[in-house]
C-alpha cells in the first residue's frame, strides 16, 4: 500500500467495522450496554484487521468508548417534548373541566354546548372575513 496510503485504508477498515457495530444496538444501549457494544466493536476491528490471506494481520487488544453527548441531547429534547405534551395536556383539562361545570345543572346541556361553540366561534373569526346571515 505504500508508506502513507496503509494509513487511509485503516482508517477506512476502523470505520467500517465501528459503523457495523455500532448499527446493531439502538442510542440508549450506548449507555446501558456499553461492555456489549465495546466487545461487538473489538469483535469486528478484529475481523477487519485480520486477514492473512491479504497480508493484513493486526491485533486489537481494546477500544475506549468515549462519551456520547448527541444522545444525551437526543434525551434532553425528548425530556422537554414530554413536559411539552404534559403541559397542553394539563391545560386542555383545565379547560374542559371549566366547560363541563357550565352545564352541571343544565337541563338540554348539548344545545347550550353548541351554543356556546358557535359564540366562540363567532368570537374567534376575524372580522375581516366574517358573514352572518340574519
Amino acid at each position: 500500500l505504500g508508506n502513507d496510503l496503509y494509513k487511509d485504508e485503516f482508517v477506512r477498515f476502523a470505520r467500517s467495522a465501528i459503523v457495523d457495530a455500532c448499527s446493531k444496538y439502538q442510542a440508549d444501549n450506548f449507555f446501558t450496554n456499553r461492555t456489549i457494544i465495546k466487545a461487538e466493536m473489538i469483535e469486528r476491528l478484529s475481523d477487519n484487521f485480520n486477514q492473512p490471506a491479504r497480508g493484513l494481520e493486526v491485533e486489537i487488544n481494546d477500544v475506549q468508548l468515549r462519551e456520547v453527548e448527541v444522545a444525551e441531547a437526543e434525551r434532553e429534547e425528548q425530556r422537554i417534548a414530554m413536559e411539552r405534551e404534559i403541559m397542553v395536556a394539563t391545560e386542555k383539562a383545565v379547560s374542559n373541566a371549566e366547560i363541563l361545570q357550565n352545564f352541571e345543572n343544565d337541563t338540554d346541556p348539548f344545545s347550550r354546548l353548541f351554543d356556546i361553540m358557535k359564540i366562540k366561534a363567532i368570537r374567534d373569526h376575524s372580522d375581516t372575513k366574517l358573514l352572518i346571515y340574519m
